[in-house]
């Protein structure tokens, strides 16, 4: 029964996410969270929405990554340089800076589980996929605070970053210690694979939910410009696009098997907007976090195209 639900949820996710959307924006005209009470509110949730996929991510992965040096250092370079540097040359055209840092936030985070998902269903290599999620994570502890402080510094936005490196700890690093620990509990006692789809409904309803928080925190100010929330929209539709059109390109360049280029261009354009969303908010409340809010509407209409695009190449390549 609950891997039918489950099943069911992964594969309305857009549905869903836009419902979100509505029901946080009716409740927003009606509700007004604190600051305080946003940036915890949304922890808990990222917290909530992370750990599942940690406790599915087999740690054997960073092992794994070793062995495949050209791949994981290009899936690197793209999800660290590349995918920044495209967001933040795009982020220009934004006006109002904290929606600007939001939206470069949205991007410089790892990628989630639906990240892995996208992989598996699109036939590429999950072993290097997963080796690349859990080293992007142990990267993004350095990472994600240098690039807050580069482009803060470029914009002349102060920003908390003490308080951004313990958003990080918690939305990043306790749900991998939790989620490893529940892992080691689950496979001890056989249980993992009927956790599976339990985990799966957590990790759906934790999104969801923080979506639908996110919007109701900017409710009226998308009530009061609509233009606003199209503009990032199509700017994280570009930034995504980009993106896997660059690690498409690079990784052909490169002569990369299909299967290998396709985990390499999902893992680095495709990112974990629950820890970007609690990150955004800890750096400059509901503001920032529009970007984040709109963008698991955005990056699974764009990654699913791909994934579909893959698809056609793979029945062509075998109908020759």
């Amino acid at each position: 029964m609950l891997q039918r639900v489950a099943k069911l949820a992964r594969s309305n996710m857009l549905y869903l996410v836009a419902l979100a959307i509505a029901i946080g924006a009716a409740v927003g005209q009606r509700t007004h969270l604190s600051e305080s009470a946003l940036r915890i509110a949304v922890t808990c949730l990222a917290i909530a929405a992370v750990t599942p996929s940690m406790t599915l991510v087999s740690a054997r992965g960073i092992l794994e990554a070793s062995r495949r040096g050209r791949e994981v250092a290009l899936g690197l370079a793209l999800t660290f340089v590349a995918a920044p540097a495209i967001s933040i040359a795009l982020s220009t055209a934004i006006r109002d800076k904290l929606l600007a840092l939001g939206f470069v936030l949205s991007s410089v985070v790892p990628a989630s589980s639906a990240s892995l998902a996208y992989v598996m269903i699109a036939g590429g290599d999950l072993e290097l996929a997963t080796a690349l999620a859990m080293l992007s994570i142990a990267i993004a502890a350095i990472a994600v605070p240098s690039y807050i402080e580069l482009y803060s510094s470029i914009v002349s936005l102060s920003v908390p970053l003490a308080a951004i490196a313990r958003s990080l700890a918690l939305t990043m690093l306790l749900p991998l210690a939790l989620g490893q620990g529940a892992r080691a509990l689950l496979l001890r006692r056989r249980a993992l694979e009927r956790a599976r789809p339990a985990l799966q409904l957590i990790a759906v309803s934790s999104i969801l939910a923080l979506v639908a928080t996110l919007v109701a925190s900017r409710a009226r100010a998308l009530a009061a410009d609509p233009a606003q929330a199209a503009e990032i929209a199509g700017l994280l539709g570009a930034s995504i696009a980009a993106a896997l059109a660059l690690a498409e390109a690079l990784s052909r360049a490169a002569r990369l098997c299909p299967r290998r280029r396709v985990a390499i261009s999902i893992l680095s354009a495709t990112k974990n907007q629950s820890v970007a969303a609690a990150i955004a908010v800890t750096a400059a409340g509901g503001a920032a976090s529009l970007a984040p809010a709109l963008a698991p509407v955005i990056q699974p209409i764009i990654a699913m195209s791909y994934v579909k695009l893959v698809q056609q190449r793979l029945r062509a390549r075998e109908s020759r």
